[in-house]
């Protein structure tokens, strides 16, 4: 219907009134509507009562009852994909506002096409309009690798609406579903996708090697304290490891680590290892250092780099029998070789796992100088 004929000309004699008020709930609320706005929109096909049903313009108020628009009228098969939450909101009384309907998210007369670049959930746009109600996760993932990498125009970038698309509702407490569905989440793009593994520094195989450490293997047998990608990474803050601010950086692995593991944190924290840290040394060992990364295994486990068989020579031995090391912060560079020909070292080299190895003298996180 061309724009602004019979019924449309009649609402807009009151409507195009900039000063045109309702009251409602104690508040006058601006039923004034722009003209111009509503003809750039992608409903300026439709009459007014096309979404305004059951309205008479001859009566004040023109309804009785609620005024609200049915988009479902005509959007009855709204994609799931990208109205997994929201959509049940509106039958549900848990919604996380007071309003989540239609209009609160791609607006009212101002709605656009949704392949306009305006559109309001375009890839480049989402994070503004969720932002719109979540604020503070819009402004973590702005500077996260995921917001930075879709503002460089990066394809393999997740927007919103890529993880916020499978509902995981938790009933009775269980978080057990969601934390594997998080899981699966981040898998799907960094395991399934060879064009985002492959940006890994160790590819696929780094990624896969989560489902065989200790917190892989737990959280796989049903214990939901088990800690999965999003615990360690955080969520809309994930970061790489090199950025200062991510929660796997070396300067804040403790504190990462210390949300499940505290005792061991504020022990780690007590040693010279993390007065180093907070020196800025770098070279100075974090948790992940010694434990590894995905893969960390049981401490009894004889893979692990700190089971009692390895901690000396792969782990302590590593930096401790480092000639540039030594020279560079000016310690004996003769300690772990002196421990590898004595009676000790001899017996681990031996494969005795029950001999004396570094830990057992020095301790395991609370390690401190001999000054000490």
């Amino acid at each position: 219907m061309p724009w602004l004929e019979g019924v449309d000309l009649e609402c807009m004699d009151c409507h195009s009134d900039v000063e045109l008020f309702m009251e409602k709930d104690g508040k006058e609320i601006s039923v004034f509507v722009d003209e111009s706005v509503l003809k750039r929109s992608a409903h300026e096909i439709f009459d007014c009562a096309d979404c305004h049903e059951g309205f008479d313009g001859m009566e004040t108020p023109h309804k009785e009852g609620s005024l609200a628009v049915d988009c479902l009228s005509c959007h009855e098969e709204a994609d799931p994909d990208s109205h997994a939450f929201h959509l049940d909101f509106l039958k549900k009384p848990f919604a996380m506002t007071a309003s989540t309907e239609c209009l609160d998210c791609h607006g009212g007369h101002d709605t656009e096409e949704i392949d306009s670049e305006e559109f309001r959930f375009t890839r480049q746009n989402q994070m503004q309009s969720c932002g719109e109600c979540h604020e503070l996760e819009m402004e973590q993932f702005r500077d996260s690798a995921h917001g930075l990498g879709i503002l460089s125009g990066m394809d393999t970038a997740p927007d919103c609406l890529e993880c916020h698309k499978d509902p995981t509702i938790l009933k009775n407490g269980d978080t057990l579903k969601a934390r594997k569905a998080q899981l699966e989440q981040c898998k799907s793009c960094h395991l399934d996708e060879a064009s985002v593994s492959e940006r890994t520094r160790m590819g696929a195989q780094f990624i896969e090697s989560y489902g065989h450490s200790v917190h892989g293997k737990e959280l796989e047998s049903g214990n939901p304290d088990a800690a999965n990608c999003v615990d360690c990474h955080g969520s809309h803050e994930m970061n790489r490891l090199m950025v200062e601010s991510s929660r796997v950086n070396k300067f804040h692995q403790a504190e990462t680590c210390a949300a499940c593991h505290e005792e061991s944190a504020v022990a780690f924290n007590a040693g010279i290892h993390a007065q180093a840290l907070r020196q800025g040394i770098l070279d100075s060992p974090g948790c992940s250092d010694c434990h590894g990364e995905h893969n960390i295994l049981f401490h009894d486990d004889p893979a692990s780099p700190v089971s009692p068989h390895n901690v000396s020579k792969i782990l302590c031995g590593e930096c401790h029998g480092s000639v540039r090391l030594s020279q560079k912060y000016g310690i004996s560079s003769d300690r772990f070789q002196t421990f590898s020909d004595s009676f000790h070292g001899l017996a681990v080299r031996g494969g005795a796992v029950e001999a004396v190895n570094c830990a057992s003298c020095h301790g395991y996180h609370t390690i401190l100088p001999t000054s000490d």
